[in-house]
This record gives C-alpha cells, structure tokens and sequence, in this order.
C-alpha cells in the first residue's frame, strides 16, 4: 500500500499529505463539510493524544498534598532560642 502511494505521489507530483492541505487550505474546491473532514483527520493524526489515568497520571503524583507529606513552605516557624543556665545566673545576681 505504501509503495503504491509513493508510486502515485510520484507520478501526479503531490503526496497525500499535500493533497489534504490543499484541501484544508482552500487551493481544492471543496464544500465546507469536506473541508472540515479533513481538517479533522489532520488534527486527529497530528496532535498528540494525553490520554488520563494509567502511567501518565501515576508519575504526576497527586495534585493536593496532605500537610504531613510536603509541608508548606510558606509557613513561619518562630525560632526559639533556650537560654543556658549561666546567662540565667547572671541576670539573678
């Protein structure tokens, strides 16, 4: 099938492919319907499918995170500093 397609783009000049852009870009004379086919199959077989679930999902991780497993960063923790005893000593005397 694919040597019959190369055989044929080379005889007529164009591929499939140009031919399907001639199509999408208005250069064929074609009616709406089938120019909104085509532009359908191009966008079908070129654009990258992102299926849900299943491997992709699982190696994002989840989206919300419990506070014990990644606490937030942008919380203030006061820094408390313990006096040792001779400073106590000192301030007694």
């Amino acid at each position: 099938m694919l040597a019959k397609a190369k055989r044929w783009a080379r005889e007529k000049g164009k591929d499939v492919d140009d031919i399907l852009l001639d199509i999408i870009y208005g250069v064929e004379a074609v009616n709406s319907r089938d120019r909104l086919a085509a532009i359908k199959l191009w966008k079908d077989y070129t654009m990258a499918r992102i299926s849900e679930g299943g491997e992709t999902d699982k190696s994002l991780g989840p989206q919300i995170y419990l506070p014990e497993s990644r606490p937030d960063p942008a919380k203030v923790v006061p820094i408390r500093e313990e006096k040792s005893n001779d400073s106590r000593r000192k301030l007694n005397s």
